[in-house]
């Protein structure tokens, strides 16, 4: 089992995210800490003049309670982590940064365009400097 568990969460994914949050609960030691991160991507900075930061701001708090009732409807006990940016940059960042023990992400069946430029889940998997669990889902 591991001490501190963090589970990638897509919003657009929710059923599969569920999933694996529930899982992270299993996989953490009883006195555990358990996380879910969200990554929303980075506005280009092309667009950053026409989009208004409250309008950011808002967007971010908006997520951070839509995982909050998804936790709490489902009675999970997770610290919520709610970042911008490149998704793989900041999810690993953030297992280094936390001292993670384990990260739980799940993955789509990887299409030719996966193969030449990888995707999240494979970007995690390549660098993380701690244990990594892929979930593929139920289709797979």
């Amino acid at each position: 089992m591991f001490q501190k568990v963090l589970v990638a969460f897509d919003i657009a994914h929710k059923e599969h995210g569920l999933k694996i949050l529930k899982r992270g609960q299993e996989l953490c030691d009883a006195g555990g800490e358990l996380k879910v991160i969200y990554v929303g991507e980075e506005i280009p900075s092309y667009m950053d003049f026409a989009v208004p930061k409250d309008v950011v701001d808002e967007g971010v708090e908006d997520t951070r309670k839509r995982l909050k009732k998804i936790i709490s409807d489902n009675d999970i006990h997770a610290e919520i982590v709610v970042k911008r940016g490149r998704p793989h940059v900041e999810i690993l960042q953030y297992a280094e940064d936390a001292g993670i023990d384990l990260i739980l992400t799940a993955s789509h069946n990887p299409g030719i365009q996966d193969f030449l430029i990888g995707s999240t889940a494979a970007r995690i998997v390549r660098h993380a400097q701690c244990s990594v669990l892929v979930d593929r889902g139920e289709e797979h």
